[in-house]
């Protein structure tokens, strides 16, 4: 894993500086720069930049710039800016 990645990578390119707990998965996607990533969230098909996804979130299929994603959020859909509290559940088609 690249330095500041302590998660599981797969088919991913990491644009540093970035963090990735432990426990985090990321597949398909593109990460940073300037993104943190923390324990238990899932990443797949996404491009992901200077944002903060917090513990347990799962974000699928999404572009986020300039975002900030509380615990346990799940995005899937299309590119937006967001500041999403706890336990969310955003959908969009």
């Amino acid at each position: 894993n690249q330095v500041g990645c302590a998660g599981t990578l797969e088919n991913t390119v990491i644009i540093e500086p970035v963090s990735i707990a432990a426990g985090a998965t990321v597949r398909g996607s593109i990460i940073g720069p300037n993104v943190s990533v923390a324990a238990g969230c899932v990443i797949e098909a996404s491009i992901i930049k200077d944002s903060i996804v917090n513990a347990d979130c799962r974000v699928q299929s999404m572009t986020l710039a300039e975002s900030i994603l509380g615990d346990s959020v799940q995005l899937i859909g299309s590119p937006r800016r967001m500041n999403i509290g706890d336990h969310s559940l955003i959908e969009m088609q």
